[in-house]
């Protein structure tokens, strides 16, 4: 993921607080969501960063969701997703 933050903060929020993204997924139509992934969006002044997530499963379909802890700017700017893929034979071998 390719993010970049505003480099502000909410009222009241100390300067050495950090702010995070957290990211969560859902997979096949699934009605739950998996564990949460915290990401920390970088001290003040670090406006654009890479985040990586890695070995997250395998699935069909997948619902991502992403919660910011604090009010400040943010953009999702790019995300890129390697895949595998494989055919039915191989998925009953693993």
């Amino acid at each position: 993921m390719r993010i970049k933050r505003g480099v502000g903060f909410p009222t009241g929020s100390p300067s050495a607080h950090i702010p995070y993204l957290i990211v969560r997924w859902k997979d096949n139509n699934n009605n739950t969501w998996g564990n949460d992934h915290k990401i920390d969006l970088g001290k003040v002044g670090e406006t654009e960063f890479i985040a990586s997530l890695k070995r997250l499963g395998i699935y069909r379909t997948r619902q991502w969701e992403f919660i910011l802890s604090d009010a400040v700017p943010l953009v999702l700017c790019d995300v890129e997703e390697d895949i595998e893929f494989c055919d039915d034979t191989d998925s009953k071998n693993k």
